[in-house]
């Protein structure tokens, strides 16, 4: 009898232990892998033209590279854009850096701001802006808010050129005019 309760409380406890390492088997291919290749808190990140000389600096919380490409995604953006005598500051909640191109895409409460020779101020708000680094542009197909020298535009869409300072606003253009 003692043989025999022995034997079943081995197979019993046996049994256990297959149940208990099958669960485990499950559990490890439940989950789900890894989707980052990496994570920065408070990183830096500077672009330069083919001359050496710095075409932008950004400035980001958090930066993250998703496994699925080589892009780079960036939470609360500040970034400084063209040289320190014409220079964009913008800020954005988010941005996206895709790889193999010279694109940033700003996205979320996105606002540029720049000061002419005479400290008037020229400030763009919107909600998506995608910057083009080496060819010198910004669009955006959303809304707009242009306010400059005292100046309001609302507009739908935007292309703007930096090396030529030039700004054109692509549909429903209005604004007030103060004196």
């Amino acid at each position: 009898m003692l043989l025999a309760f022995s034997l079943l409380l081995a197979g019993a406890l046996g049994s256990g232990f297959v149940l208990v390492a099958s669960r485990n088997d499950e559990a490890k291919t439940a989950r789900p892998e890894l989707s980052l290749a990496f994570y920065l808190d408070r990183a830096e990140i500077a672009g330069t033209g083919e001359d050496g000389e710095l075409l932008y600096q950004v400035w980001t919380e958090k930066a993250s590279q998703p496994t699925a490409d080589s892009s780079l995604d960036l939470t609360r953006v500040r970034m400084r854009y063209g040289d320190l005598e014409g220079s964009w500051e913008l800020k954005a909640n988010s941005a996206r850096i895709p790889a193999e191109t010279s694109m940033i895409m700003l996205r979320g409460n996105v606002i540029a701001a720049s000061k002419d020779d005479e400290n008037n101020t020229t400030v763009i708000r919107t909600q998506q802006l995608d910057i083009d680094t080496e060819a010198q542009k910004a669009n955006t197909p959303r809304k707009v808010v242009l306010e400059f020298n005292g100046t309001k535009l609302n507009a739908t869409g935007m292309h703007a050129d930096f090396e030529n300072n030039r700004l054109e606003l692509l549909s429903n253009v209005n604004g007030k005019f103060l004196p």
